[in-house]
């Protein structure tokens, strides 16, 4: 029985990436997803990913008949996937090899194009509830949209991102902001109303093109970015204040040059910030308050004093 797109999404997404995490179920753009660039508004899946047999090369004609002749890697994993509670097992095979970037391969297979080589994924026990879970899952609709710079939201994003000098999958760091009627800064400027914003970022851990790929369903034209750059790297940015809590990503083009001291130097050529709907409504908030908040001297105004 052939697999539903929302569950071909769900496998893919659990293939790439971390070999555990969470996920994201909802409708982003109009377009049904499961990702990793989740929002709290999405229905959360947990995976874990594990290799249960790891077989020699291979002539891939053994699995898909269009490649025959070619050699390749197989492996097996065994995937477990939690929804509402419910831990449902699936078996996957994955080949892979390079070259194959060019070749439409069809089938049921689930096909993740990357940068040197492609991986099919075959899906060879997939647990008939599993894709009723999902078919009944109620998802939300969400708009994602990439911000500029000298917006709100690029503000913030742009002051998390801009502090990062080492690049390296998996590393985090935490912190604190402040947003004012002016824009995010790192100190609060003499007099004018701020609130303090708790942020961690986190650089995710991609395989490929996996993760970096899902930014398409924000509309960022990934290919444009990679072009000329040593590497891209998504990064995840949590945010907590007295407003609330959101969650927001971006897209970072990285190359790097040796110094006169023997070090890499890194340094970002261009970004692009996903913006999210928890992340509008925090800042709206926050701004919704610090404007509610009259400034001393309005204050002192309004009991006929001056400053």
């Amino acid at each position: 029985m052939p697999l539903s797109p929302l569950v071909k999404e769900l496998i893919k997404a659990t293939m790439v990436g971390s070999p555990e995490g969470k996920l994201g179920a909802c409708i982003i753009n109009n377009t049904p997803v499961v990702t990793h660039l989740f929002d709290n508004d999405c229905v959360p899946i947990m995976y874990t990913r594990v290799i249960r047999r790891r077989l020699r090369p291979i002539n891939l004609g053994r699995v898909v008949k269009e490649l025959d002749g070619i050699r390749g890697d197989m492996y097996r994993y065994m995937v477990r996937i939690t929804i509402n509670g419910t831990v449902y097992e699936a078996k996957v095979n994955t080949i892979g090899a390079p070259r194959l970037t060019g070749m439409a391969i069809g089938g049921g297979y689930i096909v993740l194009h990357r940068s040197t080589y492609t991986c099919i994924i075959n899906p060879i026990s997939i647990p008939t509830g599993l894709e009723e879970a999902v078919n009944r899952l109620k998802l939300p609709e969400l708009e994602y949209t990439t911000v500029a710079e000298d917006s709100l939201e690029g503000s913030l994003l742009g002051s998390i991102i801009r502090s990062i000098s080492y690049y390296h999958p998996g590393s985090w760091r935490s912190g604190f902001l402040y947003m004012c009627r002016s824009g995010a800064t790192g100190e609060p400027p003499e007099g004018e109303d701020c609130l303090p914003i708790r942020y961690m970022r986190r650089i995710i851990d991609d395989i490929g093109l996996g993760i970096t790929g899902e930014f398409s369903i924000a509309g960022v034209n990934t290919e444009a970015l990679i072009g000329g750059a040593s590497w891209v790297y998504p990064v995840f940015v949590k945010l907590q204040s007295t407003q609330g809590t959101a969650r927001a990503y971006a897209l970072v083009a990285v190359n790097h040059e040796a110094t006169p001291n023997g070090y890499m130097r890194y340094y970002a050529t261009g970004a692009v910030f996903t913006s999210t709907p928890s992340l509008r409504r925090l800042i709206n908030r926050i701004m919704g308050s610090i404007n509610s908040t009259p400034s001393v001297d309005e204050v002192l105004r309004e009991a006929n004093l001056s400053s």
